[in-house]
């Protein structure tokens, strides 16, 4: 006998469940996050929307493990992340390109999709996730900016310092 479709979708649906609730309590696992890499996440991250198809997204970097605190990387990544949603919600991106790499003492974070790109000076500071974006590079000491891409689509452009400023430098 032949399985209905919708068991078949409902099945699916119950596999993609288990598999965020085991990513959400490895999120809250402190072993987890103490040891939390930007660049494996990242790439992590780009095989699961690839693999959802809607997009096609690949890492460019030579870099294994970013010389920065796992809270800073864990920042970035949210940063990345809020980024890579914007590219495939907002701007209908097919692709998109994400570079990590180190020049001077910054470390550099390019997203750049072929999307429809946006009203830059409608479209900054509007969204709560754009206001996130900017308040999280703030806190690590770094600038973002967003252009448009060769494509017509967007770049984002973070760069944070590798040295980051503690509580402690203040004093």
């Amino acid at each position: 006998t032949e399985v209905p479709d919708t068991l078949k979708t409902a099945e699916e649906t119950l596999g993609k469940a288990i598999q965020d609730i085991r990513a959400l309590s490895k999120s809250l696992n402190r072993e987890w996050l103490q040891q939390f890499n930007l660049v494996e996440n990242l790439h992590s991250e780009l095989e699961r929307m690839n693999t959802a198809g809607y997009v096609q997204a690949n890492l460019k970097t030579g870099i294994t493990v970013l010389p920065l605190p796992a809270e800073t990387q864990v920042m970035l990544f949210r940063i990345a992340q809020e980024a890579l949603q914007n590219s495939i919600k907002h701007a209908g991106a097919k692709n998109i390109q994400v570079g990590v790499r180190i020049a001077d003492d910054d470390v550099e974070l390019l997203i750049t999709d072929d999307g429809s790109g946006f009203d830059m000076v409608k479209g900054i500071g509007k969204g709560v996730g754009i206001i996130n974006m900017q308040h999280r590079t703030q806190l690590l000491g770094g600038s973002i900016t967003w252009r448009e891409s060769d494509s017509g689509g967007t770049e984002v452009y973070i760069r944070i310092p590798l040295t980051q400023k503690t509580m402690s430098d203040d004093d």
